[in-house]
């Protein structure tokens, strides 16, 4: 895959993914626990993984790929819990915090850790790089009203840090170990093992209510466990790995705020929320970075045949 497609793949993914908050907002605020939600989502999740390796050749090694090793395992088991870990987090911060806020500081220390975390394994930091993330940062801090007045939890802040650098270090060894590897088999493993840790979740949650919570709110939560299980879980974690291990974890990270962005949109359009002007510049300061990197990317590559 061409790093242009990567990009792409890239952009659907963050697609895919803005419509977790809203629905996952829409269905608490109706009732139904995280537990459920996740446990739920990542079954559906994991029964498509394994129903694609057993009746299709997907999962078989092909090309240049390589067979997992044992610490292909052991890196793809410890990227699994990580996942999970990051998942339980983010999810259970709505308790805490609104459902937009919870957004902008996941993207926001998402952002902060992988920059961190690549800047420290050697990574170049460079000044465009500084650019795009000054903007992404912006453009997630506009995008939530700041004189809105609203208190922040510091359990729902806690969480969120806790999920983002898990998931950071999650993509960052997908990127660095298991990029040679077979995808299928390293986004069912991404699937699969977090699917356990929410069933076990989910279970630990009724024994300590007395009784295991099956509330599902209609309709609504029907359609938010099969769109989040079948494109969120199953399709979008592989469009994620198959865009790391071609663009790059940073790359990935600095496009993170377009999520954010596509959130408050569909919270306009779906759920009557208006934006106000600032929020409408930090879209613009997000799109800015995005398209920043699409054209220093095109640059580049026009720079390198014209040597040639």
């Amino acid at each position: 895959m061409s790093k242009q497609t990567g990009w792409l793949v890239a952009i659907l993914t963050y697609f895919i993914y803005s419509s977790n908050s809203p629905l996952a907002k829409a269905v608490f605020n109706n009732g139904m626990s995280p537990a459920t939600l996740l446990s739920s989502r990542f079954l559906v999740g994991a029964l498509l993984f394994g129903a694609t390796l057993l009746l299709t050749n997907l999962g078989t090694v092909k090309g240049d790929e390589r067979p997992l090793n044992r610490q292909g395992y052991r890196v793809s088991l410890v990227c699994g819990i990580l996942n999970g870990i990051a998942l339980l987090s983010f999810f259970n911060s709505f308790i805490f915090l609104q459902a937009s806020i919870a957004s902008v500081l996941g993207i926001g220390c998402y952002l902060v850790f992988t920059l961190l975390i690549l800047t420290g394994l050697g990574e170049a930091f460079t000044a465009v790089k500084g650019i795009r993330l000054l903007l992404g940062i912006g453009g997630v801090m506009l995008l939530v009203n700041p004189s809105g007045g609203a208190q922040v939890d510091p359990r729902g802040v806690f969480l969120i840090i806790i999920g983002s650098a898990c998931f950071a270090t999650q993509m960052i060894l997908v990127q660095r170990y298991l990029k040679q590897h077979n995808l299928w088999q390293i986004s069912t493993f991404q699937v699969v093992v977090p699917a356990i840790m929410m069933l076990l979740f989910w279970f630990i949650d009724g024994f300590r209510a007395g009784e295991l919570d099956t509330f599902v709110p209609g309709m609504l939560g029907w359609i938010t466990i099969i769109v989040l299980g079948v494109f969120s879980t199953f399709i979008g974690r592989w469009m994620t790995y198959k865009a790391v291990t071609t663009i790059g974890s940073g790359e990935m990270a600095l496009i993170s705020p377009l999520e954010t962005a596509l959130v408050i949109l569909w919270s306009f359009l779906f759920l009557a929320e208006r934006l106000t002007s600032m929020q409408w510049l930090g879209v613009f300061l997000v799109l800015i970075g995005v398209v920043l990197g699409q054209v220093l990317e095109r640059t580049a590559v026009i720079s390198r045949v014209q040597k040639t």
